[in-house]
């Protein structure tokens, strides 16, 4: 079995074993290092492009309200509630939201490509 080695100042150390409570230090340590390492990983940058027919642009900047950009021309009333949609779930941003945003566009649209932010 592998072995980790953290160094750390006594405060933090003292402060993870009031954590744990009754739990054993290291039993605590690695169920807390497994859960986070398991986490899905939730991107705050990101952006879309989207073609054919019509055009569309979605834009994360980040988590703010406000950093949600982008825009849409020439869209069918289809394919602008698909991209309405998506952006809604680009903006909430949860596990699983980037993936069905681009199933939404994909479906919707024939080209959709990941662009940077």
């Amino acid at each position: 079995m592998a072995t980790l080695t953290i160094r750390l100042p006594e405060a933090d150390y003292d402060a993870l074993k009031i954590a744990a409570g009754d739990e054993a230090l290291e039993a605590w340590a690695r169920r807390t290092l497994l859960a986070a390492a398991a986490a899905p990983v939730v991107r705050a940058r990101y952006g879309y492009r989207a073609t054919g027919p019509g055009k569309a642009t979605i834009l994360r900047h980040g988590d703010g309200p406000n950093d949600i950009g982008g825009g849409a021309a020439d869209l069918s009333q289809e394919q602008m509630s698909a991209y309405q949609r998506a952006k809604a779930l680009i903006q909430r941003n949860a596990p699983g939201d980037q993936a069905a945003a681009v199933a939404l566009l994909q479906s919707m649209f024939e080209i959709v490509v990941e662009t940077a932010v």
